[in-house]
């Protein structure tokens, strides 16, 4: 008899709008008492329209940072949003650049073109995923 192995990552998908985030947010408030560290993101709304998308962390200090904006001004674009990278490089070296084992658990809500941007963030999420873990 062996030993099934513990499970490292669980990717959660699903089209747009079918509540990840929500789930994600849910699994956190549940999760209270361990120590957690990443962050998931979420819609600004102005007027009841969506014009930007907000990076909002998890962990002790819960920072959060404007990821994308219709007012950004940024040559890097994905569809009528303009993408500040270096918000999310704050957001992500404040979440995510501890020693792995550091935290019971990270969460990482989004991976999408927006996120993949940023080089610090492709890098943390492969150091992440690919390391040891519990």
């Amino acid at each position: 008899m062996t030993l099934a192995q513990p499970i490292k990552n669980v990717p959660l998908t699903g089209p747009p709008g079918c509540g990840k985030t929500t789930v994600v947010r849910r699994v956190v408030e549940r999760l209270a008492g361990l120590r957690l560290a990443g962050f998931y993101t979420q819609q600004v709304r102005e007027r009841g329209r969506r014009v930007g998308f907000e990076a909002v962390g998890i962990g002790q200090d819960s920072l959060m940072a404007i990821l994308a904006h219709v007012r950004f001004r940024s040559p890097l674009r994905v569809g009528r949003y303009g993408v500040e990278v270096a918000a999310l490089a704050q957001l992500v070296e404040a979440e995510l650049s501890g020693a792995v084992g550091e935290e019971d658990l990270f969460v990482i809500d989004e991976i999408g073109r927006m996120e993949l941007l940023c080089p610090e963030f492709e890098d943390v999420v492969r150091r992440r995923l690919d390391g040891p873990g519990r």
